[in-house]
């Protein structure tokens, strides 16, 4: 959906939301604006909506908006998780006439966790592989974000959601100051509002990821990793048009 539509609908959400006295459970909304026919059923999750949801959803789609800028390249970050299971009995491989056959026993080996950097103007993906989730591997991913993918551009402008640990007090827990404020000043950080981490490109991302290559069997980190690296060179429809 363009972006210019997307604001206008949230503006129509809002507008719905913004003097309810209470929160409202699951309802189906049909603005009377130019949606695709088949988009009449959108279903929305309708949180009270006041200022601060306003601004946060304004903040992020500005963003979103800019014209491509090398300089200032507008990056989403989000993290995951993914269990990793290993077969018990060795699968039946594909045959002519026969599907793959795969025994419904595993074993459990643990989980492994992953930082999605997304930069929707390139299509460009990053990942990092960490085994948690800590202010610590939060803060070592922003480094590697800015000295090894970004190390030339002034600002990097970093959507993200209100996780406890996204924020720049990880920095200066795992660095010393001063490499925490170098840190800090390469970046522009804009948060999806409360209840709206589905702004988070990113987010969408991770879904297309789960689907395309993790799936199935994977046993160990290693096996993680070069799934994701067969998905990591993405080439973005709009990309040149972005760039020009």
């Amino acid at each position: 959906m363009p972006f210019r539509q997307l604001k206008s609908f949230l503006k129509i959400l809002i507008g719905v939301q913004y003097h309810s006295s209470r929160i409202r459970k699951t309802r189906w909304i049909s603005p009377s604006f130019p949606f695709p026919s088949d988009c009449w059923y959108w279903r929305i999750w309708a949180y009270k909506a006041g200022a601060e949801f306003v601004a946060a959803i304004e903040d992020v789609l500005e963003a979103y908006q800019r014209p491509y800028d090398p300089e200032y390249p507008v990056v989403c970050l989000d993290e995951a998780n993914r269990q990793l299971i290993e077969e018990v009995r060795p699968s039946l491989p594909v045959q002519p006439g026969a599907c793959k056959k795969v025994d419904y026993e595993y074993r459990r080996k643990g989980v492994v966790d992953f930082f999605m950097m997304f930069e929707p103007p390139t299509g460009q993906r990053q990942f990092e592989v960490r085994d948690s989730r800590t202010r610590k591997d939060f803060a070592y991913c922003i480094k590697k974000l800015a000295d090894e993918y970004y190390p030339d551009c002034r600002k990097i402008v970093l959507v993200m959601d209100n996780l406890n640990t996204h924020s720049i007090a990880s920095l200066y827990d795992t660095f010393p100051p001063e490499e925490a404020l170098r840190l800090a000043n390469r970046l522009e950080i804009r948060y999806t509002p409360k209840h709206g981490s589905w702004l988070d490109m990113a987010e969408i991302e991770i879904g297309i990821m789960s689907r395309q290559c993790l799936k199935g069997y994977l046993s160990d980190k290693d096996s993680v990793m070069a799934q994701l690296n067969a998905l990591r060179p993405i080439t973005c429809a709009h990309s040149e048009e972005h760039k020009k």
